[in-house]
């Protein structure tokens, strides 16, 4: 900017300087009488070095403002602007190209064959994914171009012009519709107020954006290590194959933005004809970030199982054995409904992560009955004695029993009567310390098998 002001400043130097020379030899001459052709002659050549600067730094600041349009935008097409085109050439060109188009027709001068549309998905985010209304929506925009007979023209004719932009609603397009939405259908584009691209050679370009919203089939067997295959389905309304078809496709992801909740791992699309239609598929896949939920529901989760297996240790003359038990109990409840609300109610594909919920759930249950059944032994002969009486453990001789044959008095009870071994609170103490050790393995055997079957089926 610097350099273009100075050529600016200098050459408004050298007309002054100039013009004050002709000036003072314009006052010279008139005294001395000789010519002023030289002088004059001087002078334009000064002009004309002066409107050579202004030109060249006008030509500078067009070529900076050129440079300063060329944008990517979602939804909007760069084209190179048409350079020294005047406006009467543009409103010309405007005026016979949609002379007589008709935008209900076909814009094929052989109409027996099909228009050829060229389709790319340009993926900007993932904005929605819910999985319980198994609801999928992506931000972006589709770049679409087909060939139109009707608008062409030679840029000669019309001070080299070579391409102009048209409204939506004043040519013809091929109505694109994105099935599988919740409101049935959805058409791409706003016809009255999209704008296309036309070049001389029929090239229409038409960049629809917008936040697309549709139904995606959800399996969260291996939740929250999940991976999901949604697909956008999109094809022409009130058209055949003979009269539009899909020449080409692709999904881009060149701007895409990556989602807090889910990553994208690969995009693919293809081409299927059905019902004399032509569909195409585009396929995201998208894997579950499990960080979060890692931290918030699987290792409370297995905490909660390792409570649960340290409630046996508490001593039962403490009384909060029982209240820890149906505390734990109350917690599973918890974890059972915050599931119900983040994942789809699927009878087909159960999840494993539900299915260890349930686990554990049938182990604090287990765990209350046995606190409750311990309580009642407790309170009704905790401090009586334990006597096992069992017939195989009395090793006696031949002569004691004939000698116990000819006693009346039951020689068996008295035996049995000789085994006191402790009360039933000491046995009860034990029984404890069992069956924290036997829960212990069974929830660490339980997690290892689940949550292998699901890091490695995923």
């Amino acid at each position: 900017m610097d350099i273009k002001c100075f050529h600016y400043i200098l050459g408004i130097m050298v007309i002054c300087f100039f013009n004050i020379k002709r000036s003072v030899s314009i006052s010279v001459d008139s005294q001395d009488g000789p010519t002023t052709q030289p002088a004059t002659s001087t002078s334009q050549r000064a002009t004309s070095l002066a409107l050579t600067a202004n030109e060249e730094m006008l030509k500078n600041s067009s070529n900076t403002t050129e440079s300063s349009e060329e944008h990517l935008g979602l939804g909007l097409i760069s084209d190179k602007v048409n350079e020294g085109v005047s406006l009467v050439n543009l409103k010309k060109l405007h005026s016979d190209l949609l002379s007589g188009y008709d935008v209900t027709i076909r814009p094929r001068l052989d109409q027996s064959k099909s228009v050829e549309v060229n389709v790319s998905l340009r993926l900007a985010s993932v904005v929605e994914f819910d999985t319980t209304g198994q609801r999928f929506g992506v931000m972006g925009y589709f770049y679409i171009t087909w060939i139109d007979d009707v608008i062409k023209w030679n840029p000669t004719l019309y001070g080299g012009t070579t391409n102009m932009k048209l409204p939506l609603s004043k040519i013809w397009f091929p109505p694109l519709v994105i099935g599988l939405t919740y409101s049935g259908s959805e058409s791409i584009g706003k016809v009255d107020k999209d704008r296309v691209t036309v070049t001389a050679d029929g090239t229409v370009t038409w960049a629809p954006d917008g936040i697309y919203k549709f139904m995606c089939k959800v399996s969260v067997r291996y939740y929250p290590f999940d991976t999901q295959t949604c697909e956008l389905i999109l094809y022409v309304s009130d058209e055949d194959v003979t009269s539009v078809n899909f020449s080409g496709h692709e999904v881009k992801v060149g701007e895409f933005m990556e989602n807090s909740e889910w990553y994208l791992l690969e995009v693919s699309s293809k081409t299927m004809e059905l019902f004399n239609t032509s569909f195409v598929y585009n396929y995201i896949k998208v894997k579950r970030r499990a960080e979060f939920t890692v931290y918030t529901m699987i290792l409370p989760l297995f905490t909660l199982a390792l409570l649960n297996v340290f409630t046996f240790l508490v001593p039962i003359e403490s009384g909060e054995k029982g209240s820890l038990a149906i505390t734990l109990f109350l917690a599973y409840g918890f974890f059972i409904t915050i599931t119900r609300d983040s994942l789809p109610h699927n009878s087909l594909q159960v999840s494993f992560y539900v299915l260890y919920l349930a686990i554990l759930l049938m182990l604090s249950v287990f765990t209350v009955i046995y606190v409750i059944i311990e309580y009642k032994i407790y309170s009704t002969i905790g401090t009586h004695p334990f006597v096992l009486c069992w017939r195989f453990r009395f090793k006696t001789s031949a002569a004691e029993r004939i000698t116990s044959e000819n006693n009346t008095e039951d020689n068996s009870n008295k035996i049995c009567l000789d085994k006191k071994i402790d009360t039933w609170t000491d046995v009860m103490g034990r029984t404890d310390v069992l069956a924290t050790i036997s829960s212990g393995i069974f929830v660490f055997i339980v997690s290892l098998v689940v949550w292998t079957f699901v890091i490695q089926g995923n």
